[in-house]
Order: structure tokens, then C-alpha cells, then sequence
């Protein structure tokens, strides 16, 4: 080992530095949950009342629509929701 650290030039205590800081890093990345990490979009308050609001409408429209389909499945198969 030390004729490599001599051909390199480096001394014993730059390889301990080396490892320490290895082993540091290390450890710190594997105490992050995995995944990549989530970021909060900002947005103004304008715009999220916006979305709010079309969320609202479309969830809406979409009750509606699970209505009228259940009326026409009635309507055309009898009453049965096997279809």
C-alpha cells in the first residue's frame, strides 16, 4: 500500500481523509429516504382557488355523468349491473 501511495503522492493520512469522507457520504445518502425528492410547486393563491375550482366542476360533471350512465344501463339491460 504504501509504495502505491508513494508512486500516487499521497501520504497515509490523506487516504484515512479519503475513506472518512467516503464513509460520511455514504451514510448520509443512505439515511435520505429513496426516491427523488419532492419539491412544493408555488402557486399563487389566485391560481390554486382556480384549480380548486375546476376541480370542484369537474368532479361535479362527473357525478353527474356515473348518474346518467347508471340510468341508461337500467334503461337498456333491464336493471342488471352485470354488463
Amino acid at each position: 500500500m504504501g509504495e502505491i501511495l508513494r508512486r500516487e503522492g499521497l501520504f497515509s493520512t490523506d487516504l484515512a481523509r479519503i475513506r472518512q469522507q467516503v464513509k460520511e457520504g455514504a451514510l448520509l445518502r443512505l439515511s435520505v429516504k429513496p426516491g427523488r425528492a419532492k419539491e412544493q410547486p408555488n402557486v399563487s393563491a389566485e391560481a390554486y382557488e382556480a384549480l380548486k375550482n375546476e376541480l370542484q366542476q369537474k368532479e361535479r360533471a362527473l357525478a353527474d355523468q356515473a348518474v346518467e350512465l347508471a340510468i341508461l344501463r337500467k334503461k337498456t339491460s333491464g336493471g342488471s349491473w352485470d354488463r
